[in-house]
Formats: structure tokens, sequence, C-alpha cells
């Protein structure tokens, strides 16, 4: 199985104070029983490392980018980098449908 993930799950498992929390936290432990493969964007970690910063703290947006490094030294995760033509050519698609 192959998930995308967007900020706003990074921010329910971190930031505890979250009312999806509890459901981000079962939502991860369901995807590592079933060796889901995760993928993310680094401007999706940029929203949610800020995020976490502004509202949690910095000890809690340093927690998030120590797990990403962990899932992506233990093959679960894969950040797709986003870059100037990447961008273009993702708008091209976007404008045509």
């Amino acid at each position: 199985m192959k998930i995308l993930i967007d900020s706003s799950v990074f921010i329910s498992l971190l930031a505890a104070d979250q009312y999806t929390h509890k459901q981000a936290t079962n939502f991860f432990d369901k995807l590592k029983d079933q060796n889901a493969r995760l993928y993310t964007s680094n401007l999706i970690l940029s929203e949610s490392y800020t995020w976490l910063l502004y509202k949690n703290g910095l000890r809690v947006a340093v927690g998030l980018k120590n797990m990403i490094e962990m899932g992506e030294n233990e093959g679960l995760l894969e950040i797709f980098w986003i870059d100037d033509l990447l961008s273009r050519e993702t708008w091209t698609y976007f404008v045509k449908f």
C-alpha cells in the first residue's frame, strides 16, 4: 500500500493537543502493521515544521525531523523534492484538468 502523508497527519501525530492526535496515532500504528510505503514532499514537511514550531515549539518540530529521518533510514518513508521544474510541470497538469 502506498500513501501520501500530508501536513495535517504529521501535525496531528506530533501535537498532542490536537483533537485528531489519537486518530493519527492509531492510523500510523495500522500502517506499520500493513507494511505501508509512505510518501511526502519537502513542501509538506516545511509546512509541518513551521506549524509545529509556532504552535508547539522547537522541541516538537525537531521531534518531527527526527521521526522523518528515522522513517527514511528504515525505508518506510520517501520524500519527493519539489524543485522549480517539477513545480512548473505540476501546474501544467493542474490547469489542464
